[in-house]
């Protein structure tokens, strides 16, 4: 109607509202967790608006303006975190909509259920068809908004960026006559990592999955974790035990 501030968005969602009780978000924070990873690493890799982040892991999904946004957004998060999204998405599915009353026999008989036929149309409203209804031409222009917001969206959502491995830092340059260490670690699941050569700080940042960082020193290379579970260390090629963490988190490994 000319003049109405409906939101067609707002009336799609309450026709197919999530499950609230469904609970996804502790799913989703522990992935998170678990690699390592902010909020605002993962707003500044999936380009997901914060806020929608926190929605899902809080599961306030009445933050989001349409099940369109919902799904994407949370396709995009699983698929940023490697977890099944199809198992997530399953717990917010609405029920499935009851038969329509008139499919139940009537006390009346049949004929009490059947509706009436709609007065035939004059003029442009008869170009539509016979028996169109208001409500059935509002549900059409609801599924047609629904469409072009899915296309739009999908469209102008750039793909998330994979993460790049972290660049390997270039070797100290020994002195000649001295001895030096090869420390290399492998990483088995991605990890934040910092480590200093003799208290320099040589490299800081997350490194992915299936990586092998190496350096060189010529004294003492030390290096802090935020997973040591996910870590491998040799040093000049054989296979050592991480070194247990002095008071400030360090690992120190000794130049033999």
């Amino acid at each position: 109607m000319p003049g109405s501030t409906h939101d067609p968005l707002r009336k799609i969602q309450a026709q197919q509202p999530p499950d609230s009780k469904a609970d996804i978000g502790s799913a989703l924070k522990a992935a998170r967790q678990k690699r390592g990873h902010t909020v605002e690493a993962v707003v500044s890799n999936t380009r997901i608006p914060k806020k929608f982040i926190e929605a899902l892991e809080s599961n306030h999904f009445d933050e989001f303006p349409a099940l369109a946004y919902l799904r994407g957004f949370l396709k995009t998060y699983c698929d940023y975190l490697e977890i099944d999204f199809d198992a997530l998405w399953k717990q917010l599915q609405p029920p499935a909509p009851q038969e329509a009353d008139a499919a139940l026999p009537s006390a009346h008989g049949d004929s009490a259920r059947k509706p009436a036929k709609a007065p035939a149309r004059t003029g442009a409203a008869s170009s539509h068809g016979e028996g169109v209804s208001g409500g059935a031409l509002a549900a059409m222009a609801a599924a047609v908004v629904l469409a072009l917001i899915v296309a739009l969206s999908l469209r102008q959502r750039e793909k998330p960026k994979a993460e790049e491995p972290a660049p390997t830092p270039a070797a100290l340059e020994p002195m000649r006559g001295a001895s030096e260490a090869t420390v290399a670690l492998e990483f088995l699941d991605s990890a934040w990592v910092s480590v200093q050569d003799d208290g320099r700080t040589v490299f800081e940042g997350f490194v992915p999955k299936n990586s092998r960082q190496e350096w060189k020193s010529r004294k003492s290379l030390a290096f802090r974790t935020n997973l040591p579970a996910a870590l491998r260390m040799s040093v000049n090629g054989a296979k050592r035990p991480l070194p247990a963490p002095d008071a400030s988190g360090l690992r120190r490994v000794e130049v033999p």
